[in-house]
């Protein structure tokens, strides 16, 4: 072989040997040495560990949050679903928490307000969402009553809603609009005796309450304006007597 053909192959062989330690650096390159390998394996679990304890914490507000909730401690529910989605802000049980809170505080409003039929819709949509909460069951079963009274009252069927009105009550005993309406219906039918027991039980179980009492005072009044129509002397003695335990009741 002549000397130009020894140069051309050993050039050859020195461009083939380049190349291929080329692709051996590379290829340690891509697949990097055991302890970046380690180090990857390290931070992945870390991650882990760090997912694993931000969904322990959110389940234990959670927790913490639903039992608030049975109990009707509003505000702890409120704060412990807030702290779930401080922590998992996709979280959907809290979110479902906080718009079910929500929605029961407006339910209470139109039930203030008379508005039975919303509060009824409102109670119905929370138990969809929360079915184990038991004051919106009651709020609920309350609502659908007091429609069913209020209708019982106005068609002067006041038996009707007596016994209505008593069959709630001997699963709710001091429901105070259940007992006021129970009063009315007695108020109507003349049987004073009976409708007073029913303000006594409201102002008993209202204490307290400041606003409460003064809207069943007011209903009081308006009874002994029913029951001394015809009395003025035995009116005024008895409002005068009814002031007297207002300001009693109003400072306890």
């Amino acid at each position: 072989m002549s000397v130009l053909g020894i140069i051309i192959i050993a050039a050859i062989v020195i461009v083939f040997c380049s190349q291929l330690m080329t692709k051996r650096g590379n290829f340690g390159k891509s697949f990097g040495k055991p302890e970046d390998k380690k180090s990857s394996d390290e931070e992945l679990m870390n991650e882990y560990e760090r997912i694993k304890l931000k969904h322990e914490m959110a389940r234990l507000h959670r927790e913490k949050a639903d039992l608030a909730l049975r109990n009707d401690d509003i505000e702890t529910a409120i704060k412990e679903y807030t702290e779930v989605l401080k922590v998992d802000p996709m979280n959907v049980s809290a979110k479902f928490g906080v718009a079910s809170i929500k929605q029961y505080q407006s339910a209470l409003v139109n039930m203030s307000k008379g508005d039975f039929e919303t509060a009824e819709m409102e109670f119905s949509r929370i138990l969809e969402i929360t079915p184990d909460w038991p004051q919106a069951k009651y709020g609920l079963e309350s609502a659908v009553t007091s429609q069913k009274v209020g209708n019982m009252l106005l068609s002067k069927n006041f038996d009707l809603a007596i016994t209505e009105c008593k069959a709630f009550l001997e699963k709710y005993p001091k429901t105070t609009g259940i007992l006021g309406s129970l009063a009315i219906a007695y108020m109507m039918k003349k049987e004073y005796d009976e409708a007073e027991k029913c303000f006594h039980i409201m102002l008993e179980s209202s204490k307290g309450d400041h606003i409460m009492v003064n809207l069943i005072f007011e209903q009081y009044g308006q009874f002994f304006k029913m029951k001394y129509r015809n009395d003025p002397d035995q009116y005024n003695k008895a409002i005068n007597d009814l002031l007297y335990k207002k300001a009693q009741y109003l400072i306890k």
